[in-house]
């Protein structure tokens, strides 16, 4: 049986992820930063989930971004963009908005 991580381990792992794409998106000169944490859809544990959050607190972000993230137990949808997903972080109240629009729509 494969051993779940941590949530010290799903927290390090989000972050570096984070911190790779963010670095990946200034470099390649993008305008905004979006990322959708799935953890291979298995979710993030509310543990991890919190951890998350505190080291994102540290962290600055000086694009538009948003962050998503699959909660333990939620599976995503097929039929809507970004469903099942919850909003781990933004710095941009247009972006909150475009995505809590778009989690409405079905898929076409």
């Amino acid at each position: 049986m494969e051993q779940l991580p941590t949530p010290q381990e799903q927290a390090d792992s989000a972050i570096t992820t984070i911190q790779e794409s963010y670095a990946l998106t200034k470099s390649t000169k993008q305008k905004v930063f979006i990322i959708q944490l799935t953890n291979s859809n298995r979710g993030f544990s509310p543990e991890a989930i919190a951890l998350i959050k505190q080291q994102l607190a540290q962290m600055e972000f000086d694009l538009p971004t948003h962050l998503s993230i699959l909660p333990a137990g939620k599976i995503p949808s097929t039929n809507f963009l970004f469903d099942g997903l919850e909003e781990l972080w933004s710095n941009s109240n247009q972006m909150r908005l475009l995505f809590e629009k778009i989690r409405q729509r079905p898929v076409r």
